[in-house]
């Protein structure tokens, strides 16, 4: 009994290599270090699915919003990328790549968003792997290897776009920038690479939330705030009251009747934790709201400003032009007075 005890482990250790998988490590710790957006998911190609053939997304696609999204400025510009891809590296970055390499486990990890440079990870068994648009497509790459890896790497077009992928062990990488996937096979194969795991920013935001949701979303927010590209495009509008945060976490969670995000924000420099106690309990006075906003401990003229404004209605001030007030004024604000800027609550 003892000796086959003590083959177990060269027995799986054998398997493992037989099937040519990849032992369970998360995603994150063969990921490298300077993303500023992580996005993981328990099972891409399941939600990728079911968003496919999903009701809402017909809906979405056929309402004015999107119509009017078509038109933005933001999405001209993603399909002027997408084009370059298609020409430059001579694979169409569309609905039938994407659902070729979607696999189990996932990670997408987003390094510069003005050039869309990604990171993507996919556990992705070696037969659909070998079956992929990517891998149909390796004789028009260069191959090369790193880390005893091999991988394949195109680069061309006037933009000068580039696309890097690689198949070993159970996954499948996928990368916009040569650096970014030679650096997670160097991690993959045990070599001291920074990985994002590691980071301050995604760490803290891991610790300040509870178990992940089947999509997980993690943003570096010192990154994000200082990016052009995320200031003009944020439609919140709201950048500034972002620069008292670090880091960001959002877990997305499914049943058969409702989708439940839940998001946490790491303030910079938060010192001893808030006691929410006093939240709970305003929080079951309205057990019923669908939407609520609330602080643990306000400033005590926000607070006064906020009840005045809120609950007793007076209005004795509208935002100026350049206060950086996220408030957007009504019809009766224009006769009122801009020299005071109101609360933002």
């Amino acid at each position: 009994m003892k000796k086959l005890l003590l083959l177990i482990p060269a027995a799986v250790g054998a398997w493992l290599l037989a099937q040519n998988l990849t032992p369970s490590r998360p995603l994150s710790e063969i990921t490298p270090a300077g993303a500023v957006l992580y996005l993981g998911a328990k099972d891409f190609a399941s939600l990728l699915s079911d968003w496919s053939g999903s009701a809402e997304k017909k809906t979405w696609t056929q309402s004015a919003s999107y119509k009017t999204f078509e038109r933005s400025h933001l999405y001209l510009r993603l399909q002027d990328v997408f084009n370059e891809y298609a020409d430059g590296v001579g694979i169409a970055p569309n609905m039938n790549l994407l659902q070729s390499v979607a696999g189990g486990e996932s990670a997408l990890a987003i390094y510069d968003i003005s050039k869309l440079e990604f990171l993507y990870l996919t556990r992705l068994p070696s037969a659909r792997a070998m079956e992929s648009v990517l891998w149909k497509a390796r004789e028009k790459f260069t191959a090369r290897n790193a880390a005893g890896s091999a991988y394949y790497v195109k680069t061309g077009g006037k933009s000068g776009r580039q696309a890097s992928f690689a198949v070993v062990g159970g996954l499948l990488l996928l990368s916009t920038r040569e650096q970014s996937l030679t650096a997670a096979l160097a991690l993959l194969n045990g070599a001291n690479v920074p990985a994002v795991r590691n980071e301050s920013w995604f760490s803290e935001a891991v610790s300040s939330a509870g178990a992940a949701g089947e999509l997980r979303m993690l943003f570096n927010m010192d990154a994000l705030v200082r990016a052009p590209s995320f200031r003009s495009h944020w439609i919140q509008r709201n950048v500034s009251d972002l620069r008292e945060f670090s880091a960001g976490i959002s877990d997305l969670t499914r049943s058969s009747r409702e989708y439940s995000e839940r998001r946490v924000l790491v303030r910079r420099n938060s010192g001893a934790p808030v006691s929410t106690n006093g939240v709970a309990s305003l929080l079951r006075l309205s057990p019923n709201a669908a939407l609520y906003r609330a602080w643990a401990q306000p400033d005590a003229a926000f607070a006064a400003e906020a009840v005045a404004r809120k609950v007793l209605r007076v209005r004795n001030a509208a935002p100026s032009a350049d206060d950086g007030s996220e408030y957007a004024g009504e019809e009766s604000d224009l006769e009122t007075s801009v020299s005071t800027p109101l609360v933002d609550a």
